[in-house]
């Protein structure tokens, strides 16, 4: 994998970016858009099929979701930290520490980062992750497992 698109797809945190809800680029985005165009109109159709199949009553809630996941807004942590957590200094510390991920670091693991305690605990589990593998071989990986 090329690095450019592993840098696109990981948060320099680790978290695997291309499968979050909020990422424009990553596979939610792209399915719901890809869903939406094929639902195009059928807003106006929902009601009658709604006689059969009586939860298409709830079609519209289910179009405003869909929109929302289809609209996701987040280019990724590199390009707009603005839109990470908060308390996540990683998003801004890998760059001045000259690395890519937090495993990379000579500090790793440090204090900078005021996660919650259960996010501090996957925080340090990737990354020990990715200091044994690699961040490639760890992006592979957790492709496998459910994204939340």
């Amino acid at each position: 994998m090329e690095r450019e698109l592993l840098l696109r797809q990981m948060a320099p945190c680790g978290l695997d970016c291309g499968r979050c809800v909020r990422y424009q680029e990553g596979t939610v985005a792209r399915a719901a858009r890809k869903l939406a165009e094929s639902l195009e109109g059928f807003g106006q159709a929902a009601p009658r099929f709604a006689k059969g199949m009586p939860a298409l009553e709830r079609y519209p809630e289910f179009e405003a979701v869909l929109g929302l996941l289809a609209g996701a807004d987040c280019p990724g942590c590199r390009q707009a930290p603005e839109k990470c957590f908060p308390v996540c200094a990683a998003k801004d510390c890998h760059s001045d520490q000259g690395v890519d991920f937090c495993a990379e670091c000579d500090e790793f693991p440090c204090q900078r980062n005021q996660y919650p305690e259960m996010f501090k605990q996957r925080w340090q589990e990737i990354n020990n992750r990715i200091k044994e593998i690699g961040a490639e071989a760890y992006y592979h990986e957790q492709l496998r497992k459910p994204r939340y």
